[in-house]
């Protein structure tokens, strides 16, 4: 729990980050942490250990079919907000269950299935 707390005080400073999202068709631009990626997503797991891959080269992922909005709540997530799913309408949900599938964290498939 300390660990998910020091991560998502991380992210609302937005103090050392290391990593860039772009997300949407205006790429709209998250400040991220490659550590925290890395321990929470088997896809960027997968990025940050190729050295060949374009993205881990660029230190940039782009991703225009997922909405900036979408990709505030995926970060969250990841950095341990989990009052992502307060208040939640089913489309955002589903979404959200098909973000886990994508990025490859079991978790978000998991709690945002508890929702419906």
């Amino acid at each position: 729990m300390l660990i998910r707390v020091c991560c998502y005080s991380l992210l609302t400073l937005g103090k050392f980050t290391d990593y860039t999202i772009l997300a949407g068709p205006t790429e709209e631009e998250f400040k991220v942490h490659k550590i925290v990626l890395h321990a929470n997503s088997l896809y960027f797991r997968q990025i940050f250990g190729n050295v060949n891959f374009t993205e881990c080269q660029e230190g940039t992922s782009r991703f225009p079919d997922h909405t900036p909005e979408l990709m505030d709540m995926i970060i969250r997530f990841i950095y341990g907000d989990k009052e992502i799913f307060k208040d939640i309408d089913a489309e955002h949900t589903a979404e959200l269950y098909a973000a886990g599938h994508y990025f490859q964290i079991p978790e978000l498939e998991r709690q945002s299935m508890q929702q419906f």
